[in-house]
């Protein structure tokens, strides 16, 4: 697995969250395409492939980590224009799929 194939599947656990553009958004994110602009869905989408980047290092340099969210959230900067909630929805999916690939 890579980072981007984490950030895929954070963003299909979060559809039923962040609706049906978080995928698109997501895959906009990893091919490096900022024309969507900068609205709410280009700033889920690279939110949340900085958080699997991040994630996914962090990960890799410790395979369990308690504190894998309290690290990821210190190393993520939330866009101002992306609420809190989905901040830390995109967080806690990144860290439970993370889990999930150690099982």
């Amino acid at each position: 697995m890579t980072a981007d194939d984490l950030a895929r599947r954070v963003a299909k656990g979060l559809t039923s969250e962040l609706g049906e553009g978080v995928t698109a958004s997501t895959e906009a994110a990893i091919r490096g395409d900022s024309s969507r602009g900068w609205g709410e869905a280009a700033q889920i989408g690279a939110f949340l492939i900085n958080a699997c980047r991040l994630g996914w290092e962090i990960y890799k340099d410790m395979k369990s980590a308690p504190d894998l969210k309290a690290k990821l959230v210190a190393g993520t900067e939330r866009p101002a224009g992306l609420s809190s909630r989905k901040a830390d929805a995109i967080i806690d999916e990144v860290v439970d799929q993370l889990m999930d690939t150690k099982s």
